[in-house]
């Protein structure tokens, strides 16, 4: 097949974080000095970037993850995400259809107890969210030890991408 297109990773001045393998030692508590799940991140730079959407990957003992989120997706992020379904589910819908027609990503946020309204499907599965959040979870595998682990990411990552500029046009309003 083709070669996904690298401009993903440099799209709007992303930057790379990656974990450090070792604990503070000064906080061990118990633990041993080693970290059990490791990551890198593709962020925003700035203050604000955990308000923002991050594309990330994860190795932890039983299995990896990827995918698109918010790790800190507040109170009124979340009600700006709801207006802007209300408002203009226009936007929002080829979205959440396209998404519904994937396997390989799930919706990983939680749900508020208490809804907050309600909206036709497929946006009913978005509407009621505490966070943001796309994950596609793997076991351990042969990819994850090979070369087309990068090309299966850039090609993950540029399906995200409607998907991160969405949420990234909700994240800058008003601001």
């Amino acid at each position: 097949g083709s070669r996904p297109n690298r401009a993903v990773i440099v799209y709007a001045g992303l930057i790379r974080k990656v974990t450090r393998i070792y604990r503070d030692a000064r906080r061990l508590y118990g633990r041993g000095p080693y970290k059990s799940h490791l990551w890198f991140s593709l962020r925003m730079s700035g203050e604000n970037w955990a308000e923002q959407p991050v594309f990330w990957f994860e190795i932890y003992p039983a299995g990896y993850a990827y995918g698109l989120g918010i790790y800190e997706a507040r109170p009124a992020l979340m009600a700006k995400f709801r207006k802007a379904m209300d408002e203009h589910s226009e936007d929002m819908l080829p979205l959440a259809n396209a998404f519904q027609r994937q396997t390989r990503f799930r919706l990983g946020a939680e749900e508020y107890k208490r809804p907050k309204g309600t909206a036709q499907p497929p946006l009913d599965q978005w509407y009621n969210r505490k966070s943001l959040d796309l994950t596609c979870d793997r076991e351990i595998d042969d990819l994850l030890y090979s070369r087309a682990l990068v090309d299966e990411l850039l090609q993950a990552y540029e399906a995200l991408m409607p998907y991160y500029r969405y949420f990234s046009r909700i994240c800058s309003q008003g601001e």
